[in-house]
């Protein structure tokens, strides 16, 4: 296939045309040295230039500003000191006037200045100085617009002044001026702002004694902060400090004074920084007379009805004690002065605590209060006891209890025969003796709490002897059988068993003798049988035997067998592992012997008809002898026919275009019986060949059909053998006996590819290039030839090769022509092949 994508390139140049030259231009004509300060315009000209469409510039632009439009042969221009010099340049746009600018370089002076100072901030009282700097030879002229910060209306030159003593915040505007003779510079101003100095009220003395806290909140300025300092640590204060006063009075041994002395500072905020004033200063005194103390008595315990006696020491000369009791119901009052001295009382079962606060005063000072406890406790007592009787050899543990809560005890034993000692304390814990005949002994408990000791209790224990079974051999028995266990022992004995595994058909527990069915077990289970006897109440030691049943093995049903005549027959046969697989036939005919013994090897018989055996299979554990349930399975044998398709080649077809017919060889390893053909089908569903059909053939030639078929869809191809369908001789009878299907190849039929151009080609001037893009139909890898052509004459011949996508740009430049393209004549674009991953473009 070949497509004709023309393109037309045109060539083209430009002829310039070279006009007289007219006369050079005269200078520029105007003031070359200028003062910025004078307000007015300056005037320059070319005086030969009348017809030379002048263009007026100013190099730096900033430097000048036109009066109107900068063109023509006169400007005027107004002067800027930024620079001290600008340029001034004057162009011809007539193209017959040399297009050289004419250029006049302008002096300017600039205009006096004065460097404004930064804002002042001062406290009042300040001397204050401002020095006044700007430009050489300048005179510097100064005006307060609010003296009362202290400086006069007006000046002249650098400001000093003192800032006046104000109560509130004073601020004033400074203007300046700058002069050089009659030019006067721009003006400049500034703040002075003057802030108040706080003050303070005095603080009153202050009298108080050590460990008292101390607290001084000053008054002043609102806002101001308060710094002071100490002359006399002593007193539990800091040497120095800011804000209010508040301590706790140091605990001095003789009086102590000291000296305060508090300045009031404020920061006052302002737009750059912080200005910090303070005012004068005040003083006062702190006097901290000595307190007395009271040493910490120690924590007191006692008995119910013990004395008790306190006597207190501590600091001062001749110091009184105060104290108060938190609990009177201890023996001692609620409150009273001086030692201690009562005796311990307690009215409950619980220990009662009491708090006691002493105090001692002198001088007017009270000293910090000590505290202690006085804790009576009560006298315990026990609890009773119930009588107790154990076995031989069993554990018997003995609580003894008591109040209050928390008592323990001591006890004695009359009889250490039962296994107890003769002594201890604590709860009883203990192994009962293996006695031969019961023993009884009488346990004395004493209680004891925290030191007190409280009136003795007894109870008795009394001590058992064991019971015995007889042994009893294990059992061993197969699944469902009946087993029966007799227990005999001490006379007078019951008995109670468990079992350890219920699968084997018994119980988890029971008593009296056993009587059971062995349950039908898939594996061998044992168990573990535990009787124990029990007299008089005690359990003796346990008697165990064991109990085994073993499974009944079982066969696995084969699966049905289906045969031809003579036909090798094999049948693998499973079971139970170690099993031993016995079979039995009932119908000989098929070729199998009447009975046998593990897997079945045979070869079927001939027969005339369809004839089905039964098979039998009964397994037997070789180990034990157990016989399980059997298990049947049958055995066919069928007249079969012969009839076979044979096999296709499946290798994959794909032909390019509908226009290509397919062409098959005839199956390999076909065969027919009687009656019997070949037929060839191509469907579309692999998964229903039958129900999918789109073309019947008995040549194994297949054509692309449009109206039921599509381009790049996969279809596929079948052998049918058997008889033909009765009232078509073309079609296969699907449902006989002998039908045969095999399945073949895989056939597409692909499209062919295509090309149309997706961005047309543009016209390109002289040795340019342009893109050509185009868009591909098919399938990528896409392979083509183009060529430029023009007057019959190839003048460019490219492959090009598209891996992926379907879009693909060449690019055409002149330059690579091979002929050089003549005039401004027609080039065609040419694609003379195309192929893609199937097909080609003849194909």
């Amino acid at each position: 296939m070949t497509r004709y994508i023309p393109a037309t390139f045109l060539l083209f140049c430009l002829n310039a045309t070279l006009l007289a030259q007219c006369p050079p231009l005269e200078p520029i004509s105007g003031p070359a040295s200028v003062q910025s300060c004078v307000n007015t315009y300056r005037q320059y000209t070319i005086p030969n230039s009348a017809d030379a469409n002048l263009v007026w510039s100013v190099i730096p632009p900033s430097m000048g500003n036109f009066q109107g439009s900068p063109t023509g042969q006169t400007i005027s221009i107004f002067w800027y000191d930024y620079e001290p010099s600008a340029i001034l340049c004057a162009t011809p746009t007539n193209p017959c006037y040399d297009p050289t600018p004419v250029c006049l370089t302008v002096e300017v002076a600039p205009i006096p200045y004065v460097i404004c100072p930064d804002h002042v901030f001062v406290c009042a009282g300040d001397a204050v100085y401002i020095p006044i700097t700007g430009s050489p030879n300048t005179e510097f002229l100064w005006t307060c617009l609010n003296p009362a910060v202290g400086l006069p209306g007006s000046g002249s030159g650098d400001i000093a002044f003192i800032a006046a003593n104000v109560n509130m915040f004073t601020s004033a505007n400074i203007l300046l001026n700058s002069w050089q003779g009659t030019c006067q510079g721009l003006n400049e101003s500034f703040g002075v702002y003057v802030y108040p100095r706080p003050t303070i009220s005095p603080p009153v003395p202050v009298i108080t004694c050590g460990g008292a806290p101390v607290s001084v909140a000053f008054q002043g300025t609102p806002g101001a902060d308060f710094l002071w300092t100490n002359d006399n640590p002593a007193i539990g204060l800091a040497a120095s400090g800011s804000g209010n006063i508040s301590f706790n009075a140091a605990p001095v041994t003789q009086t102590e004074t000291a000296i305060i002395t508090v300045t009031p500072s404020q920061d006052n905020v302002h737009i750059l920084g912080i200005l910090t004033c303070t005012g004068d200063p005040v003083t006062f005194t702190i006097t901290v007379k000595p307190t007395p103390t009271v040493d910490d008595p120690p924590d007191l315990s006692v008995c119910r009805g013990e004395p008790v006696a306190v006597a207190f020491g501590g600091s001062g000369s001749a110091p009184t004690y105060a104290w108060t009791n938190s609990t009177p119901a201890i023996g001692l009052p609620a409150s009273g002065t001086g030692n201690i001295s009562f005796s311990a009382a307690n009215p409950g079962a619980s220990p009662l605590t009491a708090t006691i606060t002493v105090q001692a005063t002198e001088d007017g000072c009270t000293g910090p209060p000590q505290s202690f406890a006085v804790t009576v406790k009560p006298i315990p007592s026990a609890g009773p006891q119930n009588n107790r009787a154990v076995c031989a050899g069993q554990a018997l543990s003995v609580a003894l209890s008591g109040t209050p809560a928390g008592t323990t005890f001591t006890w004695e034993n009359s009889n250490p025969a039962i296994g107890l000692a003769a002594s201890g304390s604590g709860n009883i814990s203990f192994s009962a003796a293996p006695v031969p005949a019961a023993e009884t002994a009488v346990i004395t408990y004493t209680p004891v709490l925290n030191g007190c000791v409280g009136p003795p209790a007894s109870f008795q224990i009394t001590v058992n002897p064991l019971p015995v079974a007889d042994p009893l051999p294990g059992i061993i028995a197969c699944a469902g059988d009946e087993l029966e266990a007799i227990f005999s022992g001490s006379p007078g004995s019951t008995y109670a068993w468990e079992n350890s595994n219920t699968a084997v058909g018994l119980g988890l527990s029971g008593t009296g003798n056993i009587n059971f069915t062995a349950a039908n077990v898939a594996a061998t289970q044992s168990a573990t049988v535990t009787v124990t006897p029990t007299a008089l109440g005690c359990a003796g030691p346990p008697m165990s035997f064991g109990i085994t049943v073993r499974p009944r093995p079982t066969a696995v049903a084969p699966d049905s067998v289906a045969v031809c005549p003579g036909d090798t027959v094999a049948v693998t046969l499973t079971g139970s592992p170690g099993a031993t697989l016995h079979w039995m036939n009932a119908d000989t005919t098929v070729g199998l012997g009447p009975a046998g013994t593990g897997n079945i090897l045979f070869v079927a018989a001939q027969v005339s008809d369809t004839v089905t055996a039964t098979v039998t299979i009964t397994p037997v554990a070789a180990a034990s002898g157990c016989v399980g349930q059997p298990v049947t399975f049958p055995i066919t044998v069928n007249k079969c026919c012969a009839t076979t398709a044979g096999t296709l080649d499946t290798t994959a077809i794909t032909v390019c275009g509908p226009d290509k017919t397919i062409g098959l060889p005839l199956p390999k390893g076909y065969h027919l019986e009687p009656g019997d053909t070949l037929r060839y089908i191509l469907y579309a569903n692999p998964n229903n060949p039958l129900g999918s059909i789109v073309q019947y053939s008995d040549t194994l030639l297949f054509h692309f059909l449009p109206d039921s078929m599509q381009l790049d869809s996969t279809y596929f191809v079948a052998v049918l053998a058997g008889p033909p369908l009765a009232g078509d001789s073309l079609l296969i009878d699907a449902a006989a006996k002998c039908f045969s299907q095999h399945k073949g190849p895989k056939v597409r039929w692909a499209k062919k590819p295509a090309m149309a151009v997706a961005v047309p080609p543009e016209a390109v001037c002289g040795d340019g290039c342009v893109d050509v893009q185009f868009d591909l139909a098919g399938t990528p890898p896409f392979e083509f030839t183009w060529h430029i052509v023009q007057n019959g004459q190839v003048l460019l011949s490219r492959d090009e090769t598209v891996a992926t996508g379907h879009q693909h740009t060449v690019l055409v430049c002149p330059q690579d022509f091979v002929l050089p393209a003549t005039g401004n004549e027609l080039v065609q674009f040419r694609v003379v092949w195309l192929t893609d991953r199937d097909c080609g473009c003849g194909d």
